[in-house]
């Protein structure tokens, strides 16, 4: 009988390890950098700026090149949620999968600073200037008329055909730094020294539109982030370096 009991707790107490919620840990590897966070993938997008380290007799000549991260889509409704665990504003929770939209900056910076506690990783809203510099391909830009392609409609929800609602992101075709959506879906906030300004348009907008001040709340949105130079030796491959 005593064996019996036994066997039944451990039969009873298996089932619920394997039933209950996992570690987040093993919850946030399908999602992003590197397999361990909950960050939508990012492309490095690099600047060209270059400056010769150092030799060694293993590694040869060594150079930091200047860059950053930039996520590859807005930042959505999900992941909002998964950080701050709260509607920020009416707009949003209709869609997991569309952008947030609405949010002030002093929210933003909030959200940087979750990512900064779960991931050590330091987020922060575009410059105007890095914005720019990515909607255009970066040093891959092709001269597109739209971040990347000349055909609005194939790159962007605007005014003509969104119907008048946020999309899920990530549908149209990207540009040639693997961004989706900038030239529209969402108007997407950038600092500058004058405040924030909304960038790419959104899908109320006309197509080609680029810089808006007077943006709506439900359509304005951003992305993120994260500057961080790397090394490359002569070769040209990576270096991890402290």
């Amino acid at each position: 009988m005593y064996f019996c009991h036994v066997l039944t707790f451990i039969i009873l107490l298996s089932v619920a390890i394997l039933c209950g919620a996992q570690p987040a840990c093993l919850n946030e590897q399908e999602w992003g950098l590197e397999s361990r966070q909950r960050i939508y993938p990012s492309h490095w997008i690099c600047t060209g700026d270059t400056l010769k380290v150092d030799t060694t007799e293993t590694m040869g000549i060594i150079w930091l090149v200047d860059g950053y991260w930039m996520m590859c889509q807005e930042v959505t409704q999900d992941l909002w949620h998964w950080y701050m665990h709260y509607d920020p504003t009416p707009y949003n929770r209709r869609n997991p999968e569309c952008p947030v939209t609405g949010v002030t900056k002093t929210q933003i910076d909030s959200l940087c600073h979750e990512i900064l506690l779960s991931c050590h990783q330091e987020w922060r809203l575009p410059t105007v200037n890095e914005w720019l510099f990515a909607y255009y391909g970066g040093l891959f830009s092709e001269n597109y008329t739209y971040a990347g392609g000349n055909n609005a409609n194939v790159v962007s929800w605007n005014r003509q055909n969104s119907g008048g609602r946020l999309h899920p992101i990530g549908k149209l075709i990207a540009n040639e730094q693997s961004l989706f959506d900038m030239a529209g879906n969402a108007a997407e906030v950038a600092t500058s020294v004058d405040g924030v300004v909304f960038m790419g348009g959104s899908y109320l907008d006309e197509k080609g539109t680029m810089v808006s001040t007077t943006t709506p709340p439900e359509a304005t949105g951003f992305r993120l982030v994260m500057p961080q130079p790397l090394w490359f030796n002569s070769y040209g491959e990576r270096v991890s370096r402290q």
